[in-house]
């Protein structure tokens, strides 16, 4: 959770790690976030490899599961 702190005031990022810290806060939320982060391991962005991989998962999220 302290990893997530410095993340919080980031303007890109803040407003999801708010939420997200808020929710492991939760007793219920507890087994769902030690499942989560066993199976993933988030990242931020920086370089333009990780950029471009995100723009591609954005895409294929919102314009062909969604159909937006």
């Amino acid at each position: 959770m302290n990893n997530l702190r410095k993340y919080a005031d980031k303007p890109s990022i803040g407003r999801l790690v708010k939420q997200i810290m808020n929710f492991c806060g939760k007793p219920q939320s507890k087994s769902n976030f030690t499942a989560f982060f066993r199976i993933f391991t988030p990242i931020v962005a920086f370089s333009d490899e990780y950029k471009s991989e995100s723009f591609k998962i954005r895409h294929n999220v919102y314009c062909e599961e969604l159909k937006f």
